[in-house]
C-alpha cells in the first residue's frame, strides 16, 4: 500500500495553494491520521495550527483493487458489484469510497481538535501508474460541522454540506473516460 507521505503532503499544500491558514501561522507539522480503512489503501494526514487545519487523504487504487471483498464487507462497495466492474470503473469506485469515508474523517478531525475553527480537506487518488492526482476538495467551519448530523451524511450530500466543494479536473477526466 502506498501511503500519503509527508513529502506528498507538502506537495499537496504547494500544488493547490490552499489558503487555509492565516498570515504567519505557527509552523504546523504533518501527522498521520489513523482510520479503520488504512489497510484498504486509504491514508490521511493532518496539518494543524491552533485554529485551522489541512487534511490530505489518499486512496491507492492498486491496494483498493486488492481489497475489494473487504471493502464490500464493510459496505463501501456494493456486494453485487463484481471485481471486473470495479477494475473497469476504478476511479469512479475510489471516489465513491472516499465520499463514504469522508464524513467519518471530518468527525475524527473536529471531535479530536476542539480548537479548530476551519479545516480544508483534499482527497487524492494514487493511480495504477503510481501517480497521485487530486480528486476533490472542500472547506468546512466548526459552525457548519456542528449543524450537520455527520452520521447521516451520504456520498451525494457531501457537496451540499461543505464550503467550496470542488471536483478537480482529474476526477472529471477519469469519470468521463470510465463512463464511455
Amino acid at each position: 500500500m502506498r501511503r500519503l507521505t509527508a513529502s506528498s503532503f507538502a506537495i499537496l499544500i504547494a500544488a493547490f495553494s490552499i489558503a487555509a491558514f492565516s498570515a504567519d501561522p505557527p509552523q504546523p507539522r504533518g501527522a498521520a491520521l489513523s482510520t479503520p480503512f488504512d489497510s484498504d489503501g486509504y491514508s490521511a494526514m493532518t496539518r494543524l495550527t491552533p485554529t485551522d487545519c489541512l487534511v490530505g487523504s489518499d486512496i491507492d487504487l492498486k491496494t483498493m483493487l486488492e481489497r475489494v471483498s473487504d471493502l464490500q464487507k464493510r459496505g463501501l462497495i456494493r456486494a453485487d458489484v463484481d471485481e471486473a466492474h470495479v477494475k473497469a470503473h476504478v476511479w469512479t469506485t475510489a471516489t465513491a469510497v472516499a465520499f463514504k469515508i469522508e464524513p467519518m474523517l471530518v468527525s475524527i478531525v473536529y471531535d479530536s481538535n476542539p480548537g479548530i475553527d476551519h479545516c480544508t480537506f483534499v482527497q487524492t487518488i494514487t493511480g495504477l501508474d503510481g501517480k497521485q492526482l487530486p480528486a476533490y476538495g472542500f472547506g468546512l467551519t466548526r459552525a457548519l460541522y456542528k449543524k450537520t448530523d455527520w452520521s447521516k451524511v451520504g456520498p451525494a450530500d457531501l457537496p451540499s454540506v461543505t464550503d467550496r466543494f470542488q471536483a478537480f479536473k482529474a476526477t472529471a477526466d477519469h469519470l468521463n473516460q470510465e463512463g464511455k
